[in-house]
This record gives structure tokens, sequence and C-alpha cells, in this order.
């Protein structure tokens, strides 16, 4: 039986499946609408249908200085500030969010563009491609548990709700060199679901 609450998490998911075990995990994560961050609406017109989801790549900022915050408040400002980026005209001019998740220090999961349309986050890539952006630089910084515990989570949840999912980093994926998501966090993607088959890990 879906617990209560859990029908409106799910509409972070569009076409997700909801056996036992990932409802367990959904319960346990702690999400904010992409509405807390902004009532702009993304240029529908510009993007491409996602059609089934067949990877989810994982990044982080990698911001030159580190991000430090944990205060909701000036993570949803961070957050805006990196739509803009994203989106200003004279800059990327992206249709919305290149990514699908943000993933904060507190392990809060935002939702950034929609799910079902396809992102922008990793160059000649991006079909049937979910993006998960960490918050922060993990060149310079270690993730803290309660984000890497809500990225584990997230991930999780999604190969249980998702059918023959593949997880990469953007370095494993991207046709140019990038040490997203940064040395430490790719360290704990591969002691964590590296090697592991089972979940998909490609």
């Amino acid at each position: 039986m879906v617990q209560p609450g859990t029908e409106l998490k799910l509409d972070f998911f569009p076409g997700a499946k909801a056996p036992p075990s990932g409802l367990a995990i959904l319960k346990s994560l702690e999400l904010v609408p992409r509405s807390a961050i902004t009532a702009a609406l993304p240029r529908a017109e510009d993007m491409q249908p996602m059609g089934q989801i067949r990877r989810i790549t994982v990044h982080h900022t990698g911001f030159p200085d580190p991000w430090l915050a944990d205060d909701v408040n000036a993570t949803g400002y961070h957050l805006v500030d990196i739509l803009t980026l994203h989106t200003d005209p004279a800059g990327r001019n992206w249709a919305d969010f290149g990514y699908h998740y943000a993933v904060d220090r507190m392990g809060r999961i935002w939702q950034l563009r929609d799910l079902r349309f396809q992102g922008a986050h990793v160059k000649n890539h991006n079909t049937h491609n979910a993006g998960i952006v960490v918050l922060g630089n993990f060149d310079l910084q270690q993730p803290p548990g309660t984000q890497v515990t809500a990225l584990a989570a997230l991930l999780n949840f999604m190969l249980s709700a998702y059918d023959n999912l593949q997880i990469h980093t953007h370095q494993q994926l991207a046709d140019q060199p990038t040490s997203c998501p940064g040395r430490h966090l790719q360290t704990w993607m591969d002691q964590t679901f590296g090697g592991t088959a089972a979940k998909g890990y490609s």
C-alpha cells in the first residue's frame, strides 16, 4: 500500500514504478519541489522529450570555492544562481536547469528540470540520461555523510523505479576530459557503486 505523501513524492519521478523496496527508500528522501526555487517556467518549446530513462549521470557543481552552506534558503538562492547561469541568453542559453535533481549538504533532494524532458548536462550524451548534481567542489572538499547518504538513496530508488538503468559519473561519459564530479566524489562513487553489475553501474 502506498504510504501517505508518497503519491506526491512519486510526482518527482514521472514514469516510476513503485516496488515495496523503492517505496521504503522514497519515504526516506526529503524532496524539495522546483516551485520552492523559482516560479519561472522553462522554455518547453526548446526541450526534447526524455522518453525512457536509460542512464543517470552524477555531477558536482565544481565552482572555484567549496560550497559549505547548509541553510535551506541559502541553498535555494544558490540554485537560482545556477538557473540564471544555465538560462542567461548571453551565456549558455539553455531552456532550463541543465540537471534534473540537486543534492545539497543536508541531504535534501531538489527538483530542477522536469524528468519528462531531456537535460543539458553531458554534451552529446543527454538522450535518455537523467542528470543529478551534487552541490560542492569535490576536488577541494569531501562530501558530508548526509549528502552521500541521500545521493545513494536517490540512486537506489531510481534503480528500483526504472528498468535497465546504468549509472555514470560525468568524467566516465564525457567526450572531453573533465574532473567532474571531483576526485573525492568519484572515489565514493567507485567504492559505493563501482563494479556492482546488479545495480546497473557501467
